[in-house]
């Protein structure tokens, strides 16, 4: 089965990031790609530019863009994974090892 995993962020919370928590950020996703191009279950992965990003959207069939990243409830759209797993429970397990989803 295909899940995406969405990793959100805040500017308070990368703000608040030290050096020292960003290269172990780094160094866990770097870890979860490898795990997960071993056993087959990555299909892509990308963080997300917060420069220059554009939301389009459509409303009553006329298209609408706005300038920024995608926000929500005060949390930024950062990255995603796509990955395919056996069932929703390894999903849920491949997402709770990146170290954003503490904070």
């Amino acid at each position: 089965m295909k899940f995406m995993i969405l990793i959100y962020g805040s500017e308070e919370a990368w703000a608040a990031i030290g050096k020292e928590e960003a290269d172990e950020i780094g160094a866990t996703h770097r870890k979860i790609q490898d795990s997960l191009r071993i056993s087959g279950e990555l299909l892509d992965h990308k963080e997300l530019a917060l420069e220059d990003a554009w939301i389009v959207a459509s409303i009553g069939g006329v298209p609408s863009e706005s300038q920024g990243p995608l926000r929500v409830g005060g949390l930024i759209l950062g990255g995603y994974y796509l990955v395919n797993c056996s069932d929703r429970d390894r999903a849920v397990e491949i997402a709770s090892q990146f170290k954003e989803a503490e904070f």
